[in-house]
């Protein structure tokens, strides 16, 4: 009767994360508007000199563990330009929440710019945002084309936040 325990398990399992489910998504709900608020923080002056303009508003993400819900994200203007930062899940591999930014019509992984909320030093510290930049990985490709571009993580930073949008609008 294994089958019959696993399921049982897998039964109660589903369960438990029902009623985990609201807690999670007000938890994660909670760490990307605090994200959206640290963006427009470190740009803000450039949104005081006219040169940023920055939109607030809802979108819904479906994951698979979580449902569909509603959740902030974000636009940036510059000129023509728009930059979206938009959540993308907190149920991801190798991190505890996910939101890319992204030029509007470049949504690529190449052009894509990768927020991640995680542990800096093991499990019992406090969830933290990280960001990636895409590499260049024309001479990769060419080279082992099936093999996926690797990405270095740093501290998100004022610093890293500008370089990240100069690299967006270009």
């Amino acid at each position: 009767m294994p089958l019959k325990d696993t399921l049982n398990r897998l039964r109660e399992q589903d369960k438990q994360e029902k009623q985990d489910r609201p807690a999670l998504i007000a938890g994660w709900r909670a760490a990307v508007d605090a994200l959206l608020t640290q963006i427009r923080s470190h740009l803000s002056e450039y949104e005081q000199d006219g040169s940023l303009i920055f939109r607030s508003h809802r979108m819904r993400v479906t994951e698979e563990n979580l449902g569909t819900y509603e959740i902030s994200s974000m636009d940036i203007q510059a000129g023509p330009i728009l930059v979206l930062v938009k959540p993308v899940g907190l149920m991801v591999t190798g991190a505890e929440g996910r939101v890319d930014m992204h030029r509007q019509g470049r949504p690529s992984e190449e052009h894509r710019i990768m927020l991640l909320r995680m542990r800096p030093s093991g499990a019992t510290s406090m969830p933290t945002w990280f960001i990636t930049f895409p590499q260049d990985t024309t001479s990769r490709r060419l080279q082992y084309p099936s093999m996926p571009p690797t990405r270095e993580v740093e501290p998100l930073s004022k610093e890293a936040l500008e370089r990240a949008v100069d690299i967006l609008l270009k």
